[in-house]
């Protein structure tokens, strides 16, 4: 059953009793958002809820977990509530909601210039699949460019939606050293390989890390040095 805009903002009104927060008035819309995002911002004595199109089809229970979720991190208080968490991350976890995801993340395009001041991108991408030829094969990617949309823990990421790698524009630092580049183009590429694997069951939970991934990612010459490399030195100071 999806939910309909008064009842998800019912779940957010309950969130906010459940956290104490009876004194704030809420304004809540859905919007159509290229993906399954959402935000809360404060102002004044009014909390404003802005949740993608994409949550109409989530249960009431992930729309309470979502609107905890949120909250909980802006106010930095916790309700505690596990089995509202447990239901949104079911729900985000869904094979269905993946393909949701992915669908409304094609209608926007995206565009990155691969070459940086250090390091171009194209020219590594080229090197991986020269290198390893077992084991990318036929793999392809429509594109790979810099990302400064990235936050600092986010290295790099496989758009499936787009088929493209982005990677984070602070590594484009000739402190980065060229191994773990070359790692990090490997890793993303093996993300475009094996794509997403969902668990049997009535949740259908998601996994990219699988067993075959991870065996593919042990052939990489560099594999210690890399993992070495992100443990102690990043970022970089």
């Amino acid at each position: 059953m999806e939910s309909n805009e008064s009842d998800a903002e019912l779940a957010f009104y309950s969130a906010m009793s459940l956290l104490g927060l009876v004194d704030y008035s809420l304004d809540f819309a859905y919007k159509k958002y290229a993906s399954m995002r959402a935000r809360v911002e404060v102002h004044g004595k009014t909390i404003e809820a802005r949740v993608s199109e994409g949550f109409r089809a989530a249960p009431q229970d992930a729309v309470m977990g979502l609107a905890l979720n949120l909250l909980e991190r802006v106010f930095h208080k916790n309700a505690n509530a596990e089995y509202y968490a447990r239901a949104y991350k079911s729900f985000i976890k869904r094979q269905s909601t993946a393909e949701l995801d992915k669908s409304m993340r094609r209608k926007r395009t995206r565009t990155m210039n691969p070459a940086g001041k250090v390091y171009d991108l194209t020219e590594i991408l080229a090197n991986v699949k020269a290198n390893y030829p077992p084991v990318f094969g036929d793999t392809t990617v429509v594109g790979i460019g810099w990302s400064q949309r990235l936050g600092r823990r986010v290295l790099g990421i496989h758009d499936e939606a787009h088929n493209i790698i982005a990677i984070n524009s602070r590594l484009d630092d000739e402190r980065v050293p060229r191994f773990f580049m070359e790692y990090l183009v490997y890793h993303e590429l093996l993300h475009a390989k094996h794509g997403a694997k969902y668990e049997r069951g009535a949740s259908m939970q998601r996994r990219v890390h699988t067993k075959e991934f991870r065996d593919d990612e042990k052939r990489f010459a560099y594999l210690a040095e890399a993992e070495h490399w992100i443990k102690t030195r990043w970022p970089p100071r």
